[in-house]
């Protein structure tokens, strides 16, 4: 049984300094009272019962825990009842030895995955001291400790399963309960909540962790992505609970996924890779290849050639005491990407539109698309003269001729196919170092940093790249777990992502578009530089008593977004007919309508409607902004161009946890988990509110 309770609170600006005194009371009283398994802190636990030969309890026995690899070594005496424990642990492969006068010493090997709780019972059998009985025990994929759903993925699996790009986040999409529609483009996962679900949550709602710290993108929320890239040799473990969460796991309704951070060890261990897929593999793609026939092109596959390669490495500094981990991935993608476009054909170039009636078709000439045209010296608009706009015909000469008929009405519109090359460019560096402080306190320290360049596709051949997209995003994350006593052990961590990207749009100058013609330029796309430092402070405390695991913790993060942005320092113009008054023009009887002018009426409206408004030049809609600058009660004018804004927000979490194990193959987990997430604001007062109450 599992009770969970969570509820989220909004905070306004004035309420911060009342609630800090009471956020800081809940954490005294938290770290008071909590006293489990495990919470999602890149950890893992063990616990068991000793037995005799005949069955019965066995207190008192010594019980040891060693990992020879990175000089783990704990030892606990049963209780009472025959009941050992050992909380908040590295994952690994351990070797668990009992120790009692009149048995044999007996060993067994086992491995422990990241936030799984395992259990291992020991049954001793009468023998001389000096004999040593060794059994290998296997932990079940199977969870039988607590009723949290999800499948743990160790070094081998991560090694030997095949997954794209080396994302070790795809693995999640193996498991059931989960919808992953693949790595399309970002446009698609923006436009898409569930291209990757866990049954059937949006893709935000999944919570990421990193050796224990927040990891999640703060921005975007896409599925499968956290901020910090994990390769697949810095990969230690990684699990992922897919429902019914403990009250130790927070901030998400979907899956709760924990990896962990490969270690060094006693010994020199590394390795290097390559994965290298090129163009000659691949067929064309088929639209391509259609455009390429039409052009009078041979028919050749864009380009398609993946190359991702890395090394890691790690070892000891001082045997059983510092560690280091390194490790280093690239990927270099050179892939072309099918675009298709919408442009003039020859004859609108021209200044011809051609419509269907209910016979046929019609053709209307410049002199045609003139005469219906009647009111535009009357209204003063048209400094070129009636019908065609001489201007609006030169700039659709800029684009390429139609190669298909994918879009388009086939007469004043036609798909331009093409092949546009869309480069990518990722680097990866990880370092960890472990320091065995003692036998009850370890430390770790991680640092992350990327450097990538993606270069969007061009909106056409000649053209520059949609968009540019640079990232650094870099982290660090300090961790320190202090063994208290044989029943209480702390897991404290602070860690500090700093996501930052800059998208450079083609944006640069007052643009203008045509209805049903793509923009001859990437002018849409404007540039935005963002940063976005994340504090994370975790503490964890996990006393065992008895038959009891109780858990308590308290977890903060400070959410710095920092944004600069040009969106709005360029005005924009459209050449169309839906932001005419009645929203159209054939049909209407008024300028423009062939109807009312002698010509055939008009059945496909909505081609004409397009073309008639290219050809003449009709700017029905214009956007300028205005951008201020709050001062006090005032709201200061800014001249056009980058607009900064720092945003900040709070949020603040603490549960309390107590897994009972009523029997060895019945475990009661009760939780209580509160959450607290302040409204994000502008730091620097650059925000307004209403006059009125609400």
């Amino acid at each position: 049984m599992y009770l969970s309770y969570r509820k989220a609170l909004t905070l306004s600006g004035d309420l911060i300094m009342r609630l800090s005194r009471q956020i800081l009371f809940l954490c005294i009283i938290t770290l008071c009272l909590s006293q489990i398994s495990l919470s999602q802190t890149a950890v893992t636990s063990l616990h068991g019962a000793v037995m005799d030969a005949t069955g019965a309890v066995a207190p008192n026995v010594e019980i040891t825990l060693t990992n020879s690899a990175s000089g783990f070594a704990q030892s606990r005496k049963s209780s009472g009842d025959g009941e050992y424990s050992f909380q908040q642990i590295p994952p690994g492969k351990y070797a668990l030895t009992a120790k009692a006068s009149g048995f044999a010493q007996q060993v067994r090997q086992i491995e422990l995955l990241v936030n799984q709780p395992a259990r291992l019972d020991i049954k001793l059998t009468v023998a001389s001291a000096s004999e040593v009985v060794e059994v290998t025990d296997t932990v079940s994929a199977i969870n039988t400790n607590d009723a949290t759903v999800g499948t743990p993925f160790n070094q081998v699996q991560i090694q030997a399963l095949p997954f794209e790009g080396n994302n070790v986040l795809d693995l999640l999409s193996l498991q059931g309960g989960v919808m992953f529609l693949g790595r399309q483009t970002d446009t698609t996962m923006d436009s898409d909540s569930r291209s990757g679900s866990v049954n059937g949550a949006r893709s935000d709602q999944n919570n990421y962790t990193l050796d224990g710290l927040d990891d999640n993108n703060q921005n975007t929320g896409y599925a499968f992505e956290g901020v910090l890239r994990a390769t697949r040799d810095s990969v230690e473990e990684f699990r992922v609970v897919t429902s019914n969460s403990n009250a130790d796991s927070g901030r998400s309704s979907g899956a709760q996924v924990s990896l962990v951070t490969r270690s060094g060890t006693n010994s020199l261990h590394g390795g290097a890779y390559e994965f290298y897929r090129p163009t000659n593999t691949v067929a064309n793609d088929w639209f391509n290849k259609q455009s390429e026939l039409q052009s009078g092109l041979p028919n050749v596959p864009g380009k398609l050639l993946r190359n991702t390669f890395g090394a890691s490495g790690g070892g000891p500094i001082v045997k059983d005491k510092l560690f280091f981990f390194l490790a280093y991935e690239g990927q270099r993608t050179a892939e072309d990407v099918q675009v298709t476009r919408e442009v003039p054909t020859a004859d609108l170039r021209a200044g011809l539109v051609t419509y269907k009636t209910a016979t046929g078709t019609q053709q209307l000439s410049p002199s045609d698309i003139a005469s219906m045209d009647p009111n535009c010296f009357g209204k003063g608009t048209c400094p070129d003269g009636a019908g065609v706009n001489p201007k609006a015909l030169a700039y659709l000469d800029q684009f390429p001729l139609p190669n298909g008929s994918l879009l388009g009405d086939g007469v004043n519109f036609g798909s331009f196919t093409f092949s546009s090359p869309s480069p990518i460019s990722l680097n990866t560096y990880i370092a960890k170092f472990d320091y065995n402080l003692s036998s009850k306190q370890r430390l770790f320290v991680r640092g992350n940093l990327q450097n990538d360049n993606r270069l969007d596709v061009r909106q056409y051949p000649t053209s520059s790249p949609y968009s540019q997209l640079f990232d650094d995003s870099k982290g660090i994350a300090v961790g320190h777990v202090w063994t208290i006593s044989d029943s209480m052990v702390n897991n404290l961590r602070y860690g500090l992502i700093r996501q930052g990207f800059a998208d450079r749009g083609g944006t640069n100058q007052d643009y203008i578009t045509f209805r049903s013609i793509d923009i001859l330029n990437s002018t849409t796309n404007p540039s935005r530089i963002i940063t976005v430092p994340m504090h994370n402070v975790a503490d964890d405390i996990t006393w065992t008593k008895s038959k009891h695991t109780l858990q308590g913790g308290v977890n903060y993060r400070a959410i710095f977004n920092n944004r600069q942005s040009d969106a709005t320092a360029y005005t924009h113009a459209n050449v169309t007919y839906s932001y005419l008054t009645i929203g159209a023009i054939a049909g209407t009887g008024t300028s423009l309508d062939p109807s009312a002018f002698g010509f055939p009426a008009v059945t496909s409206k909505t081609a004409y409607n397009s073309a008639i408004s290219d050809v003449t030049g009709l700017i029905t809609h214009s956007v300028q902004f205005f951008n201020y600058q709050v001062s006090g009660d005032s709201l200061n004018a800014q001249p056009p161009g980058w607009v900064t804004r720092h945003y900040l927000s709070n949020e603040f979490e603490y549960y309390l946890q107590d897994s009972w194990k009523v029997k060895s193959n019945l475990t009661l987990t009760f939780g209580l988990r509160h959450s607290l997430s302040q409204v994000p604001y502008e730091r620097d007062g650059q925000q307004v509110r209403p006059a009125g109450s609400l």
